[in-house]
């Protein structure tokens, strides 16, 4: 039951990691479009590429997984 909670807890702080750093990066990286018109209809919310949210919860998975090893590792 401690190697669970080692590893849920882990996962939970990296995935909330990984989720910050890739929002900040991704506004950042954001450049508005330079279009002026007089009504909007194609206002788009959200995000087209669902895959970033599995690949970074893969991610804070993996690490995770590595560090509650690393833990157990040193408790013996």
């Amino acid at each position: 039951m401690k190697q669970y909670a080692i590893f849920i807890v882990t996962f939970i702080l990296l995935l909330f990691g990984f989720q910050l750093a890739s929002g900040i990066v991704l506004t950042m990286m954001y450049t508005p479009n330079q279009e002026v018109t007089a009504v909007r209809s194609d206002i788009v919310f959200g995000s087209t590429q669902p895959s970033i949210g599995l690949i970074v919860m893969v991610a804070a998975a993996t690490l995770a997984y590595v560090i509650s090893n690393l833990i157990r590792a040193k408790r013996g």
